[in-house]
């Protein structure tokens, strides 16, 4: 049986931070190869994660031949606290990780008007920020970690805290981050910066 390759590089969010659109265009370069679709979830979501490693490497990489840089983009991995650990544990210490770092407010609404248009919330934005902290300790409580990702307009934007999460596993040149509007207004030179980081 031929092994399936693990990921070396994680795209760990922010979310609503063009993870999208560097996912698309990273998965054009020869040397790259990208999970069979973006955000598997698997290490941010319990279901998922119990499936086993087997699993969550045959349903989204067993398609991939020779590529040197295989990588995965799910970006609420960046706010989930289990994450860290789990990939440390199923990938080991030396994967790379790309994170994109948007102004957290202008984040926070371009995720409530995602979230608005799923039709899942029918609160105002304002009552949506009063009413997060109750709904996800609920969600926490339930171990709704679909619900919990889907209302953390503002703690997804805690990034200090997020990334100090995997400063506690990973060393710190394992990263690479980039601003939202780098990436959005200078995309060449933020993509060559991501290419250079991965030795491509």
């Amino acid at each position: 049986m031929v092994k399936i390759k693990s990921p070396n590089l994680m795209c760990i969010g922010a979310a609503k931070s063009a993870t999208t659109t560097l996912f698309e265009i990273l998965r054009q370069h020869s040397k790259i190869g990208v999970s069979s679709f973006k955000e598997p979830h698997f290490f941010d979501n319990i279901i998922n994660y119990h499936k086993g490693f087997d699993w969550y490497l045959m349903n989204y990489f067993s398609y991939l031949k020779d590529e040197e840089v295989i990588a995965e983009f799910t970006p609420t991995y960046l706010s989930c606290k289990s994450a860290p650990e789990r990939m440390h544990k199923l990938l080991g210490p030396d994967i790379k990780f790309l994170v994109i770092l948007r102004n957290p407010i202008d984040r926070a609404y371009s995720h409530y008007l995602h979230t608005k248009r799923d039709q899942y919330e029918d609160l105002s934005f304002i009552d949506a920020i009063k009413n997060e902290e109750k709904r996800l300790n609920k969600f926490s409580n339930d171990n709704d970690d679909i619900s919990f990702a889907r209302f953390s307009y503002t703690y997804q934007g805690l990034y200090a805290q997020h990334i100090n999460n995997y400063f506690n596993v990973f060393s710190r040149e394992r990263f690479k981050f980039i601003l939202f509007d780098d990436l959005v207004f200078d995309t060449k030179e933020s993509v060559d910066k991501i290419l250079l980081f991965l030795d491509l």
